[in-house]
């Protein structure tokens, strides 16, 4: 059974009385999406280093330090979706390895 959320989003992030804590990421399907949440929750959109080697692999480095933060990466799975799923799951090991205390990925 899947239920939707009727509460607003503010409702729904905890960590919203504490904006240092909530960082939130985007992939390459739709910056645009990521832009309007970050504006709508009034933070900014956390730097990250995305290439692409001529190989075809993808490289992400995230910009600033995530230690202990809550992670929100947002990145639809429309086509390309092996790409973009790809890219979502190299962005969930990124923010591992920096050490984020959790990570939630948001898939419209």
């Amino acid at each position: 059974m899947i239920r939707s959320a009727t509460l607003p989003l503010q409702a729904t992030l905890p960590a919203l009385t504490d904006n240092s804590r909530l960082k939130l990421f985007s992939g390459s399907a739709n910056v645009n999406l990521s832009r309007e949440v970050t504006h709508y929750l009034g933070i900014d959109l956390g730097p990250m280093v995305r290439k692409r080697f001529a190989d075809g692999e993808l490289y992400i480095q995230i910009q600033e330090s995530i230690r202990g933060c809550d992670v929100y990466l947002v990145q639809p799975t429309c086509q390309p979706v092996n790409d973009h799923l790809m890219e979502l799951l190299i962005m969930i090991d990124a923010c591992r390895r920096a050490s984020a205390r959790q990570i939630t990925a948001v898939i419209p």
